[in-house]
């Protein structure tokens, strides 16, 4: 499986794409051939801690993602040359979308990857109002307790897990709503879900029509 930040390490250069951080989307972007008994290129990953795209890149850790590996390759030269582009990986993947307040009490940047934030499993509290996120939420098993007004999801939210008991005024997700294991006891009338809706209180989602 490939993870952010993916890179195709040439004898000479150091590729990924603008769009994907999958190695072969980025091996079919530049034309190469995987069928080689000597490989041409090497398959390499400088990823974030717990995928947390707000770490400093100092943090992030390299990671050769192949076995099979040509003479020319050096492990420390490669994770140099990839950390010297990380920043321009950066430009075209990650996006500050706003800020949160986490259980530390302390506020961090929110990082968007590829359009998406992913919270599962953080020790978040507050988002704030009017957060517009393109793509998924995932806010699965963390310790938010309230979504915020007028929250915009172009795609997936996932509230499965955790302390949300109400649905807030002006809620509009572009795909499905996950909220298995927790009870909703209010819905906003003003809240669409164009997608499908995954609760256990189908009954009071009906009687809200949303």
């Amino acid at each position: 499986m490939c993870n952010p930040a993916s890179f195709i390490l040439t004898k000479d250069n150091v590729l990924f794409s603008r769009t994907s951080d999958s190695h072969d989307v980025i091996i079919a972007d530049n034309y190469f051939r995987d069928d080689f008994f000597t490989p041409q290129f090497v398959r390499v990953e400088v990823t974030p801690p717990d995928r947390d795209f707000s770490r400093p890149f100092h943090e992030w850790r390299f990671r050769t993602d192949q076995d099979l590996l040509p003479d020319w390759y050096d492990p420390e030269e490669a994770e140099a040359a990839c950390r010297r582009r990380l920043p321009l990986w950066a430009r075209w993947h990650l996006k500050i979308i706003g800020q949160g307040v986490f259980g530390d009490g302390v506020t961090r940047d929110l990082i968007a990857y590829n359009g998406s934030l992913d919270l599962c499993e953080t020790n978040i509290k507050y988002l704030p109002d009017d957060l517009i996120i393109e793509g998924d939420l995932y806010l699965e098993y963390s310790r938010i307790k309230k979504l915020p007004n007028n929250l915009t999801v172009g795609y997936t939210l996932n509230i499965s897990y955790t302390w949300v008991t109400e649905i807030p005024e002006g809620l509009k997700v572009g795909g499905s709503l996950f909220a298995s294991g927790i009870s909703i006891k209010r819905v906003s009338d003003s809240a669409v879900i164009r997608g499908n809706v995954f609760t256990n209180d189908l009954d009071l989602w009906r009687q809200k029509n949303v």
